[in-house]
């Protein structure tokens, strides 16, 4: 699928992916606008996120606004996605950071160095501090796939409401109230 050539005259046009889709309304079959995009993507309700540290909340909440915009420019859906990714490892540091490990493991005579996603999983999940470690191993693998692209890839607008939904769900997870 090639991406819209953005101009000066369409960029606050809907993508021409969005074209022949359509929505169903108490007033019918009605063809999708921006406007629809926008509110399934806001349906995922991040404001009850309230009792996650600010940096992990924020990336979530940064992901889910590029996924808005993705309604005038599809490939957007997914770097909201891969953001999504970096949401869940902010998660596990600050996670970390308030049980009181340590994000640096020493190296002898070399210079510290910062644990990485699957150390620092595994860490906290031997700490009792992963409530669902098999969501931990998902999202891990969903960072890899962002983090290391052979290219462009493209998610469709349930992929990335799905995929949203879940960040805010096993993040919400890991902060207890």
């Amino acid at each position: 699928m090639p991406n819209k050539v953005l101009t000066p005259e369409n960029w606050k046009a809907l993508d021409p992916v969005f074209e022949g889709l359509f929505n169903f309304t108490p007033r019918g079959v009605e063809a999708m606008v921006d406007q629809d995009v926008a509110e399934l993507v806001l349906s995922v309700d991040l404001n009850a996120l309230t009792h996650v540290p600010e940096g992990p909340r924020e990336l979530l909440q940064s992901a889910q606004g590029v996924m808005v915009y993705g309604a005038l420019y599809y490939p957007l859906l997914t770097v909201g996605v891969e953001l999504c990714g970096r949401s869940g490892e902010a998660a596990l540091k600050a996670r970390a950071q308030q049980v009181g490990i340590e994000l640096w493991e020493p190296r002898g005579q070399r210079p510290p160095v910062q644990m990485g996603y699957a150390r620092l999983a595994k860490v906290l999940e031997q700490a009792g501090h992963i409530p669902n470690p098999e969501w931990w191993a998902w999202a891990r693998e969903h960072r890899n796939w962002a983090s290391h692209p052979e290219g462009q890839s493209v998610v469709t607008l349930p992929m990335a409401i799905d995929v949203l939904r879940s960040y805010a769900e096993g993040i919400s997870a890991l902060f207890p109230t």
